[in-house]
């Protein structure tokens, strides 16, 4: 079974792999004509969003194989906090290029998806340590406690005029959360181009959207075996 960063991989090659192919590209109209966006460097903004998608994945695998405390043998403070900082902006920027092809191919009104967005636990821990700390941040101001950081372990001090608190996340925990969230949104965003690219070509739309539902499968647990080009053995998970 695929884990949830390889599935958003997954789609977000699909994603490429679609709106990059010469094949489905029309002799008469241009790329942006083609999905219906609004200004020329719309595409350039979308194909800078989809490397930053991959760009911030490669950073997200690395945190999820080596933690806090990286690859080194060395125990150094600095490591810890630079992974910290790292992971949190990371997720962040790969959220806010999704955010942006969401709103590149028309899905819908960004209202839709922002808001959960805003609701993910690593995006508020990004707001807290990585951005705003000393700015009162919902009214109170934030630092991260070293012994407390450590693996996938964040623990840190909310501070107010009244009482300090201390809070932990489990980073490993927050970060499936943001990887099944922009899976999601990549679904519609996948879909959307579909629909627009292949509008009035019922062979092309039936092509691409059993791509897309391989695709779901493996988002709800499934595992496809591809055995040739047209062959796939489907194993589906019971869903309780």
């Amino acid at each position: 079974m695929k884990s949830s960063l390889d599935i958003l991989n997954s789609y977000a090659n699909g994603f490429r792999n679609l709106v990059t192919n010469h094949e489905v590209w029309s002799s008469k109209k241009s790329i942006r004509e083609m999905l219906c966006l609004n200004k020329e460097r719309d595409w350039t903004f979308l194909c800078t969003s989809m490397d930053i998608v991959d760009d911030a994945s490669m950073a997200i695998r690395s945190f999820l194989k080596f933690g806090m405390d990286g690859p080194t043998k060395y125990q150094d403070v600095g490591e810890v906090y630079l992974r910290l900082y790292g992971i949190l902006s990371a997720t962040y920027i790969q959220q806010q290029a999704v955010l942006k092809l969401f709103k590149l191919m028309n899905v819908a009104p960004l209202k839709s998806i922002k808001g959960k967005l805003d609701s993910l636990e690593i995006r508020e821990l990004r707001h807290k340590l990585a951005a705003h700390s000393t700015d009162c941040y919902k009214g109170n101001m934030y630092v991260p406690i070293f012994m407390e950081v450590q693996g996938f372990h964040c623990g840190y001090y909310a501070d107010n005029e009244i009482t300090k608190l201390q809070q932990d996340v489990d980073l490993e925990k927050a970060i499936e959360e943001h990887c099944r969230l922009l899976i999601w949104v990549l679904d519609s965003v996948y879909e959307k181009a579909i629909q627009t690219l292949f509008k009035d070509q019922d062979e092309k739309l039936t092509e691409f959207r059993k791509k897309l539902n391989d695709l779901r499968i493996e988002r709800n647990g499934g595992i496809i075996l591809r055995i040739s080009e047209k062959k796939k053995i489907v194993f589906r998970t019971i869903q309780e």
